[in-house]
């Protein structure tokens, strides 16, 4: 039983061994085709191009992994088939639950994988590659820049202040607007700023314009170099808190989640994040225990095309559902852990429904045989 074990790990290990080369090699070329204009006509130098494409290769292959899992699965067991290996096996009194061990033993080590790649390698590649894309390739979308500017934050007093920069560490603000609001409604206070820094346990303004209103009126203007201001809020409340929600890993996501609540801003998209680094591995053992009931069966016409279809629709699926699960958690129809969950229950299902039609096909197959 070891040696046909090994057998069917030697063939779905080489079967997921080309099926993440040839995804992988297809997403870079597809982004290379996309981004051509960026980095043929940018500043860039042949090392940086190169730098960027090693720093988006794991990325891609965290992102590809199980669509890769569900193809070399399907592949293999398909050559498999058509080599009447799987026919004399089932002869030999190999039923398909016990050959699916090792495929499921493949599936459990990628997800233990996929899981190392999203907390250890990607937020790191994808935090190079962005700044990359930044300073030397001039390309900066939209969502980079949402994630990268986190400008506003909800102070003590209902105090809202803005800055255009701030240090990792919160201790220094650039470009500074605060805005404190009056007891009855209204504005009470504005102050801009230059800069302000954390000194001496306390606040300083430099080159601050101070305005005061009462019912609507400004009755009072006054600019100083300096101003020592009585705020109760510490740097932590502004420490830089940008960054995308896969470039941090799970520990800081929490803890990025909670400053931004603490801002007063949403963070539902770094708690999706949380609860995916746990759901996406989990999805490439779903959509092996979907397929393999097809790719197991003897009695089955197995046709590589078909197969590598099958898992293909399957991973599309996948994707599918994880971006529903998204727009959801993004327009606030579902709580993020719903969303992260939503691929993975739905394919969970749909695994159990399909090996409790085996299980009874099965069993009528051995009441007809008796």
């Amino acid at each position: 039983m070891r040696i046909v074990d090994r057998m069917l790990l030697r063939v779905l290990g080489r079967s997921l061994l080309g099926a993440c080369g040839a995804l992988l090699a297809l997403g870079l070329v597809v982004d290379f085709l996309d981004s051509a204009r960026h980095l043929l006509g940018g500043r860039a130098s042949a090392w940086e191009v190169g730098l960027y494409y090693l720093c988006k290769a794991p990325v891609l292959l965290y992102l590809l992994l199980p669509l890769a899992l569900a193809v070399a699965v399907s592949a293999g067991l398909a050559s498999l088939g058509r080599g009447r290996e799987l026919r004399a096996l089932a002869a030999a009194g190999w039923s398909p639950g016990r050959l699916a061990l090792p495929a499921l033993a493949l599936a459990l080590a990628c997800a233990f994988g996929h899981f190392a790649l999203g907390e250890w390698l990607v937020p790191p590649a994808l935090d190079r590659q962005e700044r990359l894309m930044a300073e030397r390739l001039g390309r900066i979308d939209s969502s980079w820049r949402f994630f990268r500017r986190h400008m506003w934050a909800a102070g003590d007093e209902g105090r809202l202040v803005r800055s255009s920069a701030q240090s990792a560490d919160g201790q220094r603000l650039d470009g500074v607007m605060a805005l404190t609001p009056a007891a009855g409604g209204g504005l009470a206070e504005r102050l801009d700023a230059r800069q302000l820094v954390w000194s001496g346990g306390g606040w300083l303004a430099r080159e601050v314009e101070l305005q005061r209103f009462e019912g609507g009126r400004l009755v009072e203007r006054r600019q100083a170099r300096e101003l020592a201001l009585p705020w109760s809020e510490g740097p932590a409340r502004f420490r830089d808190l940008s960054g995308r929600p896969q470039q941090h890993a799970l520990g800081a996501l929490s803890e990025t989640a909670a400053a931004l609540e603490a801002r007063g801003l949403g963070a539902a998209e770094h708690r999706l994040e949380w609860h995916a680094r746990f759901s996406r591995p989990l999805v490439g053992i779903l959509l092996v225990l979907l397929l393999l009931p097809f790719a197991l069966a003897p009695e089955r016409a197995h046709s590589l095309a078909r197969a590598i279809l099958l898992a293909a629709g399957l991973g599309a699926l996948a994707f599918f559902l994880f971006a529903a699960g998204q727009s959801a958690v993004a327009t606030g129809a579902l709580a993020p852990a719903l969303g992260a969950w939503l691929p993975a229950g739905a394919l969970g299902l749909a695994a159990l429904a399909v090996w409790l039609r085996q299980a009874r096909r099965g069993r009528g197959r051995a009441a007809e045989a008796a």
